[in-house]
């Protein structure tokens, strides 16, 4: 829709080196905690991935799917989930369900895994956590400690004039204090004071620029 609507914007948007080429990014306006593997309790894998995970429940995903026998991780060929994780998965889609319909619905693949059809998904805690299904969660070594989320907007100048609406209000919004513990929400008490600096760098990096 971005390419084609010369006013639309998006939020919810991981901003990438390739999507930075289509699309104008806003500052960003929230936080997650880093993507995890998610894999249901009762599942036969749990026991095999509690094996390979560190003591802290942190997995190699690239050494995990250079195994002869893996789980079958469902993803979606319309999503990012980070530049690095990005090419990880590229290098294995034989061992992947790539779900290829579109769909603008956080957890989409959750409905999937609660039936079997997969067995891990990737994904944020916050939006796994949404599902009732018992689960177990697995840190991923290559994924960030925390993801930006950015609200991306179309490369035009009436998609300027909006971002430059939106990243105004989110620093106004930044100043106060219920807004600065919704963007905390997800990340954890470990994190937030990271998560804090991050933020306030990203913030004064462009003060006056409605790009980014």
């Amino acid at each position: 829709m971005l390419l084609n609507e010369p006013r639309a914007c998006s939020p919810w948007l991981k901003k990438t080196a390739e999507r930075s080429q289509k699309y104008s990014f806003s500052e960003p306006y929230m936080y997650e905690a880093g993507l995890q593997l998610v894999v249901r309790q009762n599942s036969r894998w749990l026991p095999v991935l509690q094996n390979l995970a560190s003591i802290d429940g942190t997995i190699h995903l690239q050494s995990l799917l250079q195994h002869e026998s893996t789980p079958l991780i469902g993803i979606e060929s319309n999503r990012s989930y980070g530049e690095e994780l990005d090419q990880i998965l590229s290098q294995f889609q034989s061992k992947l369900y790539i779900r290829t319909s579109s769909s603008s619905q956080l957890g989409s693949m959750l409905p999937m895994m609660e039936r079997s059809f997969i067995d891990v998904i990737i994904e944020y805690p916050a939006i796994a956590a949404s599902s009732k299904m018992a689960a177990r969660h697995f840190k991923i070594y290559e994924a960030t400690e925390f993801s930006a989320v950015h609200i991306a907007c179309t490369k035009s100048a009436q998609g300027d004039i909006n971002l430059q609406l939106i990243n105004q209000a989110i620093r106004e919004l930044a100043n106060e204090d219920n807004y600065r513990r919704w963007v905390l929400e997800h990340v954890g008490e470990q994190t937030a004071d990271e998560v804090i600096k991050v933020w306030s760098s990203a913030l004064a990096e462009h003060p006056h620029s409605s790009k980014n």
